[in-house]
């Protein structure tokens, strides 16, 4: 596939793993979706090791495909 032979050989650059903490993950978020590009903010949240990512308008930010599109119903505040 793609013109290389089983008997090719490849050089490989190893970078050391890095662990992520919880601040990694904490901040201004962008991508996109099947409607289009997204934006969130994550937030560090009052329990360890916990991120919250705000609904905007109502809508969560991470489902709101889901949410507008399939007209899924979410309840806010319900926590396990």
């Amino acid at each position: 596939m793609g013109g290389l032979t089983a008997s090719a050989t490849y050089d490989v650059d190893l970078k050391a793993f890095t662990k992520l903490t919880w601040d990694d993950f904490v901040g201004t978020w962008t991508g996109e979706d099947e409607d289009g590009p997204v934006t969130f903010d994550a937030i560090k949240g009052a329990a360890d090791n916990s991120i919250i990512i705000p609904a905007t308008a109502g809508i969560p930010a991470l489902f709101g495909g889901i949410y507008s599109s399939w007209g899924e119903a979410f309840q806010p505040g319900i926590r396990r």
